[in-house]
């Protein structure tokens, strides 16, 4: 925020720092800290902390400071508490001057506590939402006020929380241009790059995968593609704290470890977090709902998709079944509770059938293995679709619509239950397919590089720990123009793309990043250079010296490489093999 302040400062914009002392018992920085409620001197301490860091990183750019108890003063916080306080019902159905902030903040409570949208509400929750809704409606009167004098022309926010989202409501109110800033999502947060969206996270996605014909068609350079490669490994290795899943290894075959029956093929079905799902609909549901990209859907909830795909399993002696919980689920090193949601899974596959196997949360299997072994992967909703598409593997998308990423080219949908079940045996008849990778390719490079500002050389890191000595960088005027602008950045750069990548180099650099995932998955080791991969017809001595070799035979995999035989159970390799492998032996 500070470098997105300091770049439009720098063209002659009038920028100010906001800041406040004290003011709110529940905000950001304590709900990243989990004070409980009531507790106003674990709450004082983050106050004190904050005030200086958040003084610093203004004073270092020279921005000027805009204090917040000026317009959120004692009457107004005054205000705020009688008026939560009046309301003595559910607080999430509490409503102010028409905006539904009970929604808003039961968002953020959802997410920290993992709760289903109808849950029982513990008398903590209540005492969290109430504060919560005491610091958020006197944000909402105060900015109002200050919206409403035309002091300001603009407000730029970063994250989708419930205090952002009343500034968000206020500046509509008042016709006030609004951006929300985010990092990209790339080897886990990218703050290299920025989006600077005017809409919440949903809606601008929406937005671009409606836009995704324009780009279909368009090359990526061999350094985007190598960075895409970059984020395959970091999700394999689980290299940051974004990653849920435990790290893929160099385990023994993934169906001996489940008891899987080696002589059916086998579709891995990934759920999705419940919360985060949900927190998306409260979102759309306050700052404005996000049209509905399918007419219909084939299923109402999660629990609905995996009955029916038991069912189906059950009476398919060719096929068996992994249900893939996701790792968020339950307690975790990133968020430390239980989801609600979570029990009812457990109600709902406390039975399966014998050629079906859940995999609980807490169960140490990466999900990469089991999307190595997959002939399928299922999704409801989550990114690991685009992932397991980037990586050659089938994937069916069950909840048609939602949007995560475009459907019908690299990944199937459908609209019933019927046509769903119908897309398995589709999917299952694929052969592996360079333009259906190229196209998840081309897809993660439009959501990350062309949907962001490129800052890179001004921030170095990924996640930068200070700021860094400020210069103009070359994308600056990018950064204006999508704070006051009205195109989505991805539709300027596309207006301004003047020459297009070469396909055959782009083709040649994605064969190099699959070459790579191979060496990965055969060795566990990443590696710097590309080789050319050597696929051969009958079985070969190890050599020490000369290109790697695989041999193929019916998803067993024989990686020759350094003067070793590796062999192990891989459909994923043997599928990419035909795309990347230069010639056969």
């Amino acid at each position: 925020m500070q470098i997105v302040g300091k770049i439009i400062s720098d063209f002659g914009h009038d920028v100010y720092g906001v800041y406040c002392d004290s003011l709110f018992e529940r905000c950001v920085p304590k709900e990243s800290r989990q004070i409980r409620p009531g507790d106003q001197e674990a709450g004082q301490r983050v106050c004190e902390s904050c005030r200086v860091k958040a003084g610093a990183l203004v004073a270092a750019y020279n921005l000027k400071r805009f204090r917040l108890d000026l317009v959120i003063d004692d009457g107004v916080r005054a205000e705020a508490k009688r008026a939560v306080d009046s309301h003595l019902g559910d607080p999430r159905i509490f409503t102010y001057d028409g905006v539904e902030f009970g929604v808003l903040c039961f968002h953020d409570l959802a997410l920290a506590a993992k709760l289903l949208v109808d849950s029982a509400l513990t008398v903590t929750a209540v005492a969290y939402l109430r504060e919560y809704l005491r610091t958020v409606v006197a944000t909402y009167i105060g900015m109002s006020r200050l919206f409403a004098a035309g002091t300001f022309t603009d407000v730029l926010l970063y994250g989708q929380y419930a205090a952002n989202a009343a500034v968000i409501c206020a500046a509509q109110r008042a016709n006030v241009n609004w951006r929300l800033i985010g990092g990209v999502s790339n080897c886990g947060i990218d703050l290299r790059r920025l989006y600077v969206n005017n809409g919440q996270s949903h809606l601008w996605l929406t937005r671009m995968i409606a836009d995704w014909p324009a780009w279909r068609e368009i090359p990526i350079p061999p350094d985007l593609v190598k960075e895409i490669g970059d984020d395959i490994q970091a999700r394999l290795r689980a290299v940051t704290v974004h990653t849920y899943s435990p790290a893929k290894t160099q385990t023994t075959d993934i169906r001996q470890r489940l008891g899987l029956d080696t002589t059916r093929r086998l579709m891995v079905a990934f759920t999705s977090s419940l919360d985060e799902y949900n927190a998306e609909w409260m979102l759309d549901r306050v700052l404005g709902e996000v049209p509905d990209a399918a007419d219909r859907k084939p299923f109402h909830n999660q629990l609905e998709w995996l009955a029916l795909m038991t069912r189906f399993v059950a009476g398919r002696p060719d096929l068996q079944l992994v249900i893939r919980i996701h790792p968020r689920e339950d307690a975790n090193a990133r968020d430390p509770v239980r989801s609600q949601h979570l029990s009812l899974l457990e109600q709902a596959l406390a039975t399966v059938p014998d050629n079906v196997r859940v995999v609980w949360p807490r169960d140490p299997v990466s999900s990469y293995a089991l999307l190595e072994a997959a002939d399928l992967a299922q999704t409801w909703s989550s990114t690991i679709g685009l992932e397991a598409a980037r990586m050659g593997v089938p994937v069916i998308k069950a909840n048609r619509g939602y949007t995560s990423y475009p459907e019908g080219e690299f990944v199937l949908s459908a609209d019933t239950p019927e046509g769903l079940v119908a897309a398995i045996d589709e999917a299952l008849a694929w052969q592996p397919n360079f333009g259906r990778i190229t196209g998840a390719f081309r897809f993660y490079a439009l959501s990350r590089f062309h949907a962001s500002v490129d800052l890179r050389d001004l921030i170095d890191q990924f996640m930068p720990q200070t700021l860094p000595a400020y210069h103009r960088p070359a994308n600056a005027a990018q950064v204006v123009k999508a704070v006051v602008g009205n195109i989505p950045i991805w539709i300027d750069k596309l207006r301004h793309l003047n020459i297009l990548p070469d396909p055959g180099v782009e083709g040649e650099s994605i064969r190099a990043q699959l070459r790579r995932t191979i060496h990965f998955l055969m060795t566990g080791q990443d590696r710097a250079e590309d080789q050319p991969l050597m696929l051969a017809s009958a079985p070969q001595q190890p050599v020490a010296i000369g290109p790697p070799t695989l041999l193929v035979d019916y998803g067993w995999c024989s990686y020759i490489w350094n003067g070793i035989i590796i062999r192990k159970y891989s459909p994923m390799c043997a599928r990419l093999s035909v795309l990347c492998a230069q010639s056969t032996t």
